[in-house]
């Protein structure tokens, strides 16, 4: 801030404001311009100028592209996520993301087993696509989509009860691999069963880690840490 005298009885009031130099005319006694400085200089200290805020016109359907081609694409599961994106595409495509709150996210998340009839466990599926989705809408994408926080934390999850009644004892864990050690190779000689020696470790992988058939199936060799004795499944 700054006051400059141009000539008797007009004064030049120079400040800066959101990045831009400006300046103002003052014709008058050089009170009066002390009084106009002292104003703009509360004006910018209190960031009035940024009480008002570009209106962001940036909707779901971009945003739905956008992560598609920098995270959904990238996935195993590609052809199923794409499938989730296009469910949200037909409901809330046409939308602002600036108009997608809590509330909208959460009828979404509720229509998917009360009119589409999906299973709660697949339901949550789609919800955790959306939640990453509004994550980088609200972060790393903020400024292009005008939110800054995920409208999906205020949407309550019911997510289904993954535990069983039931559990292999010990001993019928022990039938269970000499039964698989028994078919791994082919009778009566010594070359191995293809087929069961893939089966054997594919139950062996189940019953000591809980994973998902899928997430077997999506394993590959540089997933497996041998040194440390542990997967890293969906770490790349």
């Amino acid at each position: 801030m700054s006051i400059h005298k141009k000539s008797d009885g007009v004064f030049e009031v120079r400040w800066r404001e959101g990045g831009r130099n400006k300046s103002l005319r003052v014709h008058g006694a050089y009170e009066l311009a002390r009084k106009i400085e002292r104003k703009k200089m509360s004006v910018r200290d209190e960031n009035r100028h940024l009480d008002i805020k570009r209106e962001v016109n940036f909707r779901m359907s971009a945003l739905i592209g956008r992560y598609w081609t920098h995270y959904g694409v990238k996935k195993r599961s590609a052809s199923r996520e794409k499938s989730v994106l296009d469910g949200i595409r037909s409901e809330l495509g046409q939308s602002f993301v600036r108009e997608v709150d809590g509330d909208a996210v959460g009828s979404w998340y509720e229509n998917l087993t009360a009119v589409r009839n999906l299973s709660p466990g697949t339901a949550v599926r789609h919800f955790n696509v959306m939640h990453h989705m509004m994550e980088k809408a609200s972060t790393i994408w903020s400024k292009d989509t005008g939110i800054d926080r995920n409208p999906a934390d205020q949407v309550e999850v019911r997510r289904p009860d993954d535990q069983r009644d039931r559990y292999l004892s010990e001993e019928e864990l022990r039938r269970l691999k000499q039964a698989l050690d028994e078919k791994m190779y082919r009778k009566g000689t010594g070359t191995i069963n293809k087929t069961f020696y893939r089966l054997r470790l594919i139950v062996l992988i189940a019953v000591t880690t809980g994973m998902r058939a899928m997430e077997i199936f999506g394993l590959r060799w540089l997933d497996v840490m041998y040194d440390e004795g542990c997967w890293l499944y969906g770490q790349s």
